[in-house]
């Protein structure tokens, strides 16, 4: 979904790229940040369903612990964190660099090469908000268990 939203327009994504190509291009209009919740908003949704229901079945058969559940969700966005960090942003964004992700006017820009940005971003930033995700699809995912199916 990231993708698709980058090749419709990779400005919409703006505040996911490096610094220095920030600072080159003028910031996202407005029209620009509504087109991306329209966007990204669905997305959001779908993968938090998707989530919460592939966790619910999974342990749908019979009880159990709230770790249990919590480790199942961290597995399952760390694996995600480490495959957008390895091929989304290493490989595809800093190694390949289509021409769908540059933006208009940074296109000698350095930093779209700046493997540093994108680790810096998986454990920092990107670290904080699976923890948050983890924690709350966990204990969705266990209030759903315990009082609709257990």
């Amino acid at each position: 979904m990231v993708t698709f939203i980058q090749i419709i327009n990779p400005r919409l994504e703006l505040h996911n790229y490096p610094l220095e190509i920030r600072k080159t291009v003028v910031p996202k209009t407005k029209e620009e940040k509504k087109k991306f919740n329209i966007l990204a908003i669905p997305m959001f949704v779908i993968l938090i369903v998707y989530l919460l229901g592939t966790i619910t079945m999974a342990y749908s058969m019979h009880a159990t612990r709230y770790s249990i559940l919590f480790l199942h969700s961290f597995i399952v966005i760390m694996t995600w964190n480490i495959f957008d960090l390895l091929i989304m942003d290493w490989l595809i964004f800093c190694t390949i660099t289509p021409k769908y992700l540059i933006i208009p006017g940074t296109e000698d820009n350095d930093s779209y090469k700046d493997y540093r940005y994108h680790i810096n971003g998986s454990l920092g930033k990107g670290l904080i908000l699976a923890i948050i995700s983890i924690t709350i699809c966990s204990g969705v995912s266990w209030l759903i268990l315990k009082l609709f199916i257990w």
